[in-house]
Formats: C-alpha cells, sequence, structure tokens
C-alpha cells in the first residue's frame, strides 16, 4: 500500500469535543499525534480487544496493532510499544475519526456545524 497521498485533516480538528477530551488525558499529547498518523492511513475506527491488543479499521481493511504500527514506522511515525499501546487506549476510548474526511463531500457530509 502507498501512503504517500494519504492525508487530510480539517484545520478545526483540534477544537472537535474529542480531541479536548483526549488533550486532557494522561497521554494526551502522544495520542494527539498517533490520531495524526492513523489519519495518513484513513483510520475509521478504533478497537481495544479483550486481549489488550487493537484492531484498527481503515477504508482498505481492519488490521492489527502490530501491522499498524509497522505501517506508521514506515513513514516516520516512532513511538515505543509502550507508548503506542498507550496512546491507542485513549484513543479507542474518544474515537475522532468521525471528525477526519478525505474528501470535500466527506469533510462537508463529517463536519458538524460550528467546526468548519
Amino acid at each position: 500500500m502507498d501512503f504517500r497521498n494519504y492525508y487530510y485533516i480539517p484545520v478545526n480538528f483540534y477544537e472537535t469535543p474529542e480531541m479536548t477530551l483526549i488533550d486532557h488525558e494522561p497521554n494526551g499529547d502522544a495520542a494527539t499525534v498517533l490520531v495524526l498518523a492513523l489519519a495518513k492511513i484513513h483510520t475509521r475506527s478504533v478497537t481495544e480487544n479483550d486481549d489488550g491488543t487493537f484492531t484498527i479499521v481503515t477504508d482498505d481493511g481492519a488490521f492489527t496493532d502490530a501491522e499498524v504500527m509497522e505501517m506508521l514506522s514506515s513513514f516516520g511515525y516512532r513511538a515505543t510499544h509502550a507508548k503506542y499501546t498507550r496512546a491507542l487506549a485513549v484513543v479507542a476510548r474518544f474515537p475522532p475519526f468521525g471528525y477526519l474526511a478525505y474528501s470535500d463531500e466527506e469533510r462537508d457530509a463529517k463536519t458538524p456545524e460550528g467546526y468548519r
């Protein structure tokens, strides 16, 4: 998969309710950086599994956390496994992906009034 062209984040991303919550988490900074990185691979949801792993659903399918960390590392995201896991746990609780859009049409459809 070629991820070089994946990346669209609305300017108001940091003002979304989910990102406000993430910012107040103990690992908020790491989680924010991770969300920006996950947007590069068109992430739609992050789910924490019962065994402590995560499932990341993207436009290209569902991936394990290990697969996604390998993808993100390929284009410069660097984090220890422990820091990455803690950040994923925060993101799984406050998924901001409803506000991440990958086309003008999606952005217009997903961005609530007042966040344009």
